[in-house]
């Protein structure tokens, strides 16, 4: 194999990570290769992967092995490696079998932070084996139905789960994953709403499509715990859960075009929780799937979804598609714990409610939902909020706010590394051309300006959309204080640090102006700084 190897390793996996991977193949006396048919995929938080295939050296029989290599990157999701063998660890071993994926290997630890995962490769079969969000409708619903009851039915039995609790600001916030741990007035950041729902007057809320005669609880007020109080606990069954189950992490096989619902595996384990609720997983997968579809619908369809999500009203039934009412109903309806004792009814009914009402939420930190979708969803959150207060007899004051689609228009500022975008709305288009790309934001003038807090809101909005497309920002922000050259000379001083793999994007927050060349002057940009203008001294950058 050698150098030639080493290149189309790199290519797809990465320089640092191909050698690891051939390094610890030399250790065992083998070689690897990519796999042939090529088969590559990319994850939503930047993770790579690749089927590859490993022999051993000669003179030495081949055993020829193929897998698939996950690079996971330096950004907290270490623990993948180690939630994926807990799961296959703590699963029945007859599930494990069926809807697991085995590990190769152990987790190979990457010198910049991140790991490589070896996973066997799922259902045999690559190019038989795909997302079940590749699927036609009526088959997303069988298979939504499938993976429902096996959570429900085999993942935890009946000598494992237990009743947990915690508050219901508690339970949301658990929900709501790395942002639980966030005050509530920076989650009206990373959700994109308005910080006037957080207002003491906002508890309850009322929309134009609702009306004045069905008041709704605010799910921000349930999350603070205004409504219902801090100290009111929520107690709910809890086992073994994936916690990010989306379409894209459900693959099924599809064999002479036929597909095997029943043979799904469950894939991308880096959340898995042996002890979270086991509503969690059901609310996902059934908001998850139902938003993709929401921009292919009519309004009108999309509003009675959202009734029959909840409460399964009949007359929301004949105004959603089909198939979409089957996912529904296995999924929020028939789908109950095979060890469910009749007592506990009522507690799996309200943690059903309330993983709606987290899920909702989530949803509202991705950054590519539409402004309709958003909408969709904290009425969402809101009605199904309100079905749990008033299983416990809790009803709307006469004093509630009107609020409407403006609330949550915003664009969310922060989003969870394990959060995925719903599909069906277009991700950011990432560059991934071998080059170290990296931004530099130049803010020209004294940060003490009056405007230094626009500034800074400019320059986390720069770092933030050039990340999107596989930009890092170092940090070194530059921000001269004295004197019009100073500009220039940091940004040479800057670019004069990188290398030929590198690529600068320069990103300016003040005025750039081109100057065209005179008898007197070569012609020239001019960066402006705050205090000064055109006409008056300023920084070239020839």
């Amino acid at each position: 194999m050698g150098d030639e190897a080493t290149l189309r390793l790199a290519a797809v996996l990465g320089t640092e990570a191909s050698e690891v991977l051939r390094a610890a193949a030399s250790s065992r006396n083998r070689e690897v290769d990519l796999a042939e048919p090529r088969w590559t995929a990319a994850g939503y938080t930047g993770a790579r992967l690749a089927a590859v295939v490993e022999r051993s050296r000669p003179p030495a029989p081949q055993r020829p092995r193929k897998y698939v290599v996950k690079v996971c990157p330096a950004d907290g999701r270490r623990r993948e490696g180690a939630r994926h063998h807990a799961a296959l660890e703590m699963s029945p071993a007859d599930f494990a079998a069926r809807h697991l994926v085995s590990m190769e290997g152990d987790p190979i630890g990457l010198p910049g932070g991140g790991e490589l995962l070896l996973q066997n490769i799922a259902g045999a079969s690559l190019a038989r084996c795909r997302p079940m969000s590749e699927f036609a409708p009526a088959d997303r619903a069988l298979t939504a139905a499938a993976v429902a009851r096996a959570l429900t039915q085999d993942w935890t039995e009946e000598s494992t789960w237990h009743l947990d609790e915690l508050t219901v600001s508690g339970f949301l916030r658990d929900g709501l994953d790395a942002t639980s741990a966030a005050a509530v007035t920076d989650l009206t950041d990373a959700l994109g709403v308005d910080a006037t729902l957080l207002d003491p007057g906002a508890c309850w809320i009322e929309t134009a499509e609702d009306g004045p005669h069905r008041p709704l609880v605010n799910p921000l007020a349930l999350l603070d715990g205004s409504v219902v109080g801090r100290d009111d606990r929520v107690q709910f069954i809890a086992g073994l859960t994936h916690r990010d189950l989306h379409e894209d992490n459900v693959l099924v096989p599809r064999v002479d075009g036929r597909v095997e619902h029943e043979s799904f595996r469950l894939v991308d384990l880096s959340t898995f929780d042996e002890a979270a609720p086991l509503s969690a997983d059901l609310a996902m997968l059934a908001v998850s799937s139902i938003v993709r579809l929401l921009p292919a619908q009519t309004p009108a369809q999309n509003e009675a979804l959202l009734h029959y999500l909840v409460d399964r009203t009949a007359a929301a039934a004949g105004d959603s598609p089909s198939d979409t009412t089957a996912l529904v109903d296995a999924v929020r309806y028939a789908a109950r714990p095979a060890f469910l004792q009749a007592e506990f009814e009522e507690n799996w009914s309200e943690q059903l409610l309330l993983s709606l009402v987290a899920t909702a939420l989530l949803h509202l930190s991705f950054e590519n939902v539409d402004a309709e979708a958003r909408w969709w969803l904290l009425r969402l959150a809101a009605h199904a909020g309100t079905a749990f207060l008033e299983s416990r007899g809790v009803h709307a004051p006469e004093v509630r706010r009107l609020i409407d689609r403006v609330a949550v228009t915003a664009v969310p500022r922060t989003r969870t590394s394990t959060s995925r975008p719903p599909q069906g709305a277009a991700e950011p288009l990432r560059v991934e051309d071998g080059f170290n790309r990296s931004l530099l934001v130049v803010v020209p003038g004294d940060d003490q300006d009056e405007a230094s807090g626009a500034v800074r809101e400019t320059v986390a909005t720069a770092v933030r959309s050039f990340r999107a497309i596989g930009y890092e920002s170092a940090g070194d922000v530059i921000v001269p204080l004295t004197g019009p050259q100073v500009p220039r000379d940091l940004i040479a001083q800057r670019l004069a640090r990188t290398g030929p793999q590198d690529a600068v994007a320069l990103y300016v927050t003040g005025v750039v102006e081109r100057l065209e060349a005179t008898r007197s002057r070569a012609r020239q940009l001019v960066l402006h700084t705050p205090r000064s203008r055109p006409g008056t001294t300023a920084a070239p950058c020839r």
